[in-house]
């Protein structure tokens, strides 16, 4: 059996973070080596607690097959946005467009407000607020 080098283990160097935070996730240092560690070739990679989607991302990253599995409803949802990954750039800017107009439709009746102005003296256009 390989051994594992223990500074990668440990994850000594930190650089990157799972975009959501997630308590007692492996950071993606750590997952990133022993996907090169364990380098199967192209096999589907196979997640039985995949929380905040860690794993998924990484292995999205690598183009490499992967399935997740959670029974936590909030590391479900989390962990769901990687599907995002499958998805081809076409399909993901389509998707993007659909949620701005969906967005836009919504809170059309807010047009006016200073949130949704874009102005260079944003502290000047929010003054008002402050006299609350």
């Amino acid at each position: 059996m390989k051994t594992l080098d223990r500074q990668k283990l440990d994850v000594v160097n930190k650089t990157r973070s799972n975009i959501f935070g997630w308590r007692g996730q492996f950071t993606p240092e750590f997952v990133e080596y022993l996907l090169h560690e364990a380098n199967e070739g192209t096999g589907l990679v196979v997640d039985p607690f995949c929380g905040s989607g860690t794993v998924l991302h990484e292995c999205a990253a690598r183009n490499r097959s992967a399935h997740g599995f959670e029974i936590n409803p909030a590391a479900y949802a989390m962990s769901r946005f990687f599907t995002f990954t499958k998805l081809s750039h076409d399909e993901r800017l389509a998707l993007a467009n659909r949620v701005e107009r969906l967005f836009r439709a919504m809170t059309s009746d807010f047009a006016d407000l200073p949130l949704f102005k874009p102005v260079e003296d944003y502290r000047g256009r929010a003054s008002n607020l402050l006299d609350l």
